[in-house]
């Protein structure tokens, strides 16, 4: 549950970006044929896609988490595999 958790924020990320970017688009088309002020319409369709750009940033977030976390992991791994030199080259 609690691992990968960056690529998990991502998904959510895509997947909130995509309903909520639709609803607006469907808000948008019913409120048109109901003959509700077009205004209103509009309000709807403008919602929609400041809620699915506003879903980048929560994208950019599971990014950084994800690549911290690689930070965080790559360099244990690779200190396995090397020995430490302590020796300066000669000049």
């Amino acid at each position: 549950m609690y691992s990968n958790v960056g690529k998990k924020i991502m998904i959510l990320a895509m997947v909130f970006g995509g309903i909520f970017l639709a609803a607006g688009i469907i808000g948008f088309i019913a409120l048109l044929a109901l003959k509700i002020p077009a205004w209103l319409a509009f309000v709807a369709l403008f919602s929609g896609i400041m809620t699915f750009m506003s879903s980048w940033l929560l994208y950019g977030f599971g990014q950084l988490v994800d690549d911290v976390h690689s930070l965080h992991i790559e360099p244990k791994a690779e200190e396995k595999k090397e020995e430490v030199i302590d020796e300066l080259p000669e000049l």
